[in-house]
């Protein structure tokens, strides 16, 4: 940590049993990280990956929102919108789970935008 000028920090789900049930793993530690390079006020970008009726779900917005407004020197979230990355996961020989989820609309995208910086981000598309 003490080597490193800028974090890029993706965060997904802050509801621990649906991160377990999209990621396979708890968040806790994630969020605990987080929290760490926080408190030692280091440089922090997060990412937000939008995926329709996963991350995109006004419970889902409204925890990530109120999380990082609680946090002192996080400033900044690139919002990520979805796209299908099934050639990948066919060449390493993985089953990919997402091939139905459709991509956030513009409108969409533009309404999370607003409403994190409405909390008080800078918010990118993209990242």
């Amino acid at each position: 940590m003490n080597y490193i000028d800028l974090f890029l920090y993706d965060l997904k789900l802050l509801d621990d049993q649906q991160h377990k049930k999209y990621t396979g793993v708890s968040n806790k530690v994630i969020i605990k990280n987080l929290e760490t390079l926080q408190k030692n006020r280091k440089d922090v970008i997060l990412r937000f990956t939008i995926i329709n009726g996963i991350t995109y779900t006004k419970e889902n917005l409204r925890n990530i929102q109120n999380f990082v407004s609680s946090l002192k020197g996080i400033n900044e979230i690139d919002i990520l919108p979805f796209h299908n990355v099934s050639e990948k996961y066919n060449r390493l020989g993985k089953e990919y789970r997402l091939n139905d989820t459709k991509p956030p609309s513009k409108d969409d995208i533009l309404i999370i935008k607003e409403l994190f910086e409405q909390g008080g981000l800078n918010v990118k598309i993209g990242g």
